[in-house]
């Protein structure tokens, strides 16, 4: 069977994204192994780096002891820590002289004083003061007493200082100071360099002084250095040691019997020599780390360490300390647990993820290709075989916008343009039998027709004959009318000048309309001032009246005549009022008249309008008047042609007679070829 589209389509996709997939996960898996490779080896290096560091920071500790003991151990220290044992010793010895100066004399007091300094001790028993004068001359030695009375100012140490004159000027010039030669070490029995502070003991003029070997003071100090090196710890089981630069052991806290041997012939159980490692790195970079392996406490067989060193050049010492390791590879091992796992979890996790993606991308892509490739395919395969069975009247629903999509349009085009040439082809089958059929029945009419026509043909050509004599007698009657509309022209325009010469008179009337109505507003405006004139008056004769009652017997004849000017205004008055009624209803007369007068003005206007739209009428009636006789004219010469053709159309009936009999044959040859058109038609769904 061979493989469909479908299936080729979906292995060409399905098929690459299941290698990349399987690609991308194995990468991703590789690339994680790497990263947790990576990540172990950052987190031994870190894990090593802090212990480098703790290691570091606290051998810089015990280093910054040492190198405080050290400073304490130079010569401007020592001097000052002599100075200070040195006056707190002249305060006793002021104060000894005190008491006992109240109860000796001056010899058996200065007896009283060298015998004082010379029993005194201090730093268990191996400090002591001696006496010299300003001379100098030993007064007392305590140690050496063969000094004793000798005068030492020629004396010089090995190195040619005079010593004790150094210490007459010194005490001259301050009272008190430090003097640096070199003296015989009876410990040692050697010369070594030596510091003595020296003070003037006022009262007898005497130099008293004390001093300390410079190795002793160093001695000592690296002694409090060791001890307090010894004591320093740091965590369960940190602990510090010294050796020098021969390997040999200065101090091991932890192994005392280690102390004053030779480690340079220690090996750990891989064989490597690490008091040798010390010390090469101490005497070429000054400090650094070193891995090698040394019993642990609690258990069993060498374990793992790792040690930091560092020198101390100024006492040719080597501190180290060091810290067991195996617990970084117990991390390491527990990290890479914890690494492996996570590796494997997301290595799990993205193959679960990459084959469910697969899958549902798998699907989106099934769906896809059956959707947008496999259906339309599928539809257009069935289009087709429904076309070869000549179905017509079917259309693929394909409405994507890619190459199937207007492989579908176009067929859809092609099948309803085939679609519609069918249909017209068989309405035009249909229409050609049918025509066929109706032709030869017309063909059979036309026959018979014509020879009715040739008849009538006849018939008409004398019909047309008396129409001639009848339109000349329609032109005599239209010459008469045309001889009345002129007579009614005339009337028209006498009547129009009667209706302009009544528009004149009326505006003339109109005219003198508001020359009454200015008039009798002029009349209403004098009787108004009559009125004023009348009101004045009655007050006149009120007041005169008055006048005349004021004057008694004297204004009665006063009063008389005052009455009577009274009633002749108020007489007056009535007059004025019926006269100004009378004038105001002639001027609403006139206002009317007005009003009349302008209303016939408008009738007149348009009875002229109506007598110039009758003219206008009539003329145009006139103007048709002479078209109609034109036209009368030659309807008359068309009948004339209408006879000489009807003689010819009985011709030409005889010969269309002939030719509608051949038209009958060919017609009956159109109907069998429409028939045989309409079976192959017939096959095709439309």
């Amino acid at each position: 069977m061979r493989p469909s589209i479908k299936g080729k389509i979906l292995l060409l996709t399905i098929l690459p994204l299941v290698l990349g997939g399987m690609a991308l996960t194995w990468f991703n898996a590789i690339n994680m192994q790497s990263d947790g490779q990576e990540k172990i080896k950052r987190f031994h290096l870190q894990l090593l780096a802090d212990k480098n560091n703790a290691l570091r920071l606290r051998t810089q500790i015990a280093f910054g002891a040492i190198e405080k003991f050290f400073q304490d151990a130079q010569p401007d220290n020592i001097g000052e820590q002599l100075h200070q044992r040195g006056e707190e010793f002249h305060r006793g010895i002021q104060k000894y002289y005190n008491l006992k100066s109240k109860q000796l004399n001056a010899e058996e007091l200065k007896k009283a004083i060298i015998d004082y300094v010379k029993f005194y001790r201090y730093d268990d028993g191996r400090g002591y003061f001696w006496i010299n004068d300003l001379k100098p001359r030993m007064i007392m030695h305590p140690i050496v007493s063969r000094l004793d009375g000798m005068d030492l100012s020629q004396y010089k140490d090995p190195n040619g200082v005079e010593l004790f004159n150094e210490m007459v000027r010194v005490v001259k010039t301050q009272d008190s100071g430090l003097v640096r030669y070199q003296w015989l070490n009876s410990s040692t029995d050697k010369i070594e360099d030596k510091i003595s502070y020296v003070f003037l003991f006022k009262p007898f003029n005497w130099i008293l002084g004390t001093g300390e070997y410079k190795s002793i003071l160093q001695a000592k100090y690296q002694v409090l250095a060791k001890e307090t090196i010894a004591k320093l710890r740091y965590g369960k089981d940190g602990y510090f040691w010294i050796n020098d630069y021969q390997a040999n052991m200065i101090m091991h806290p932890i192994k005392p019997s280690l102390n004053g041997k030779n480690m340079a012939g220690l090996k750990d159980s891989q064989g490597v020599y690490f008091m040798q490692e010390f010390v090469k790195l101490a005497k070429t970079k000054g400090e650094g780390f070193v891995n090698y392996s040394w019993p642990k406490p609690g258990v069993e067989g060498e374990r793992p360490k790792l040690s930091y060193i560092k020198s101390f050049e100024p006492w040719a010492w080597i501190i180290g300390t060091g810290i067991y390791i195996d617990d970084i590879d117990l991390l390491v091992a527990k990290e890479r647990m914890a690494v492996e796992k996570g590796i494997n979890r997301m290595v799990y996790e993205n193959t679960g993820v990459g084959f469910l993606f697969c899958f549902f991308l798998l699907l989106l892509v099934y769906v896809f290709v059956n959707q947008t490739l496999n259906k339309p395919i599928q539809q257009m395969m069935c289009f087709l075989e429904d076309l070869t069975r000549g179905k017509l009247n079917i259309r693929l629903d394909i409405q994507t916008k890619d190459e199937l999509g207007k492989m579908a349009g176009a067929l859809n085009y092609f099948t309803g343009n085939l679609h519609r040439v069918m249909q017209d082809i068989q309405s035009s089958a249909e229409v050609l039998s049918s025509a066929s059929s109706q032709l030869s029945a017309t063909t059979t009419q036309i026959e018979q027709t014509t020879q009715g026509v040739k008849g009538g043909t006849q018939e008409a050509a004398q019909a047309m004959q008396l129409t001639i004599e009848n339109i000349s007698e329609i032109a005599g009657s239209i010459s008469e009318i045309n001889e009345n509309l002129s007579h009614i022209q005339g009337n028209i325009a006498l009547t129009q000048k009667g209706a302009e010469k009544g528009s004149d008179a009326i505006l003339d009337i109109d005219a003198t309309m508001q020359k009454i109505t200015t008039n009798s507003e002029e009349v209403i405006e004098i009787m108004d001032v009559i009125n004023d004139i009348i009101n004045q008056t009655k007050m006149l004769s009120t007041n005169a009246a008055i006048e005349a009652a004021r004057a008694g017997e004297f204004g009665k004849g006063f009063a008389v005549v005052a009455d009577e000017v009274g009633k002749l205004a108020e007489s007056s008055k009535g007059a004025s009022s019926k006269i100004s009624r009378t004038v105001k209803s002639s001027a609403h007369n006139v206002e009317e008249g007005a009003r009349v007068t302008k209303k016939t003005e408008q009738a007149l206007n348009e009875i002229m309008g109506q007598i110039g739209g009758i003219a206008q009428q009539v003329e145009k009636v006139a103007q048709h008047m002479v078209l109609q006789n034109q036209q009368m004219q030659e309807m008359d010469q068309a009948s004339e042609k209408i006879i000489e053709i009807s003689e010819s159309n009985v011709t030409a009936m005889v010969e269309l007679s002939s030719a509608m009999q051949q038209v009958d044959s060919t017609t009956g040859e159109l109907n069998q070829m429409a028939l045989r058109l309409q079976q192959h038609v017939k096959r095709f769904e439309l």
